[in-house]
């Protein structure tokens, strides 16, 4: 089950970058808005930099940066300025450039004020599950994780 849910984040990871990929090379075709209505669609957030793992291909090992987990109030005032711009938004990430977001306590509860703004459509994580449980993905899924 384990391995499974690995190879499911890893795949996730890798897609992510495909995606990434094939908008950077598009980038000198855009026309960029320099209105005031240009604003962010999806707004990513490192809610922590800890991880249960030492992955192989993860930048982790790496990290020089100490351990941090970002309060409450500073996810709120993020979600409260994201929503402020205005119009409806695409969602938002929960995934850190390294860690892993279910190794943060607060988590249910971030996702929950999140989930309670009727413009953010999605609300995701990318874990390697170590810490997955039933009880825990219930939680997750009734405080307004989707994807």
């Amino acid at each position: 089950m384990k391995t499974r849910a690995v190879l499911y984040a890893s795949l996730s990871f890798l897609f992510r970058i495909k995606y990434f990929m094939e908008d950077w090379r598009g980038l000198n075709n855009r026309n960029f808005p320099t209105t005031a209505d240009f604003y962010p669609a999806g707004l990513g957030i490192e809610v922590t930099n800890l991880c249960n793992a030492n992955c192989v291909f993860c930048a982790y090992q790496y990290r020089q940066r100490p351990v941090t987990f970002m309060s409450h109030e500073t996810f709120k005032s993020l979600i409260d300025q994201y929503v402020a711009l205005g119009k409806d938004k695409t969602g938002i990430g929960l995934t850190p450039i390294v860690g892993d977001p279910l190794v943060d306590r607060d988590l249910v509860q971030k996702i929950e004020y999140a989930h309670s703004f009727s413009q953010i459509k999605n609300i995701h994580i990318t874990t390697n599950a170590i810490l997955l449980t039933r009880e825990l993905f219930d939680q997750l899924v009734d405080a307004g994780l989707n994807m």
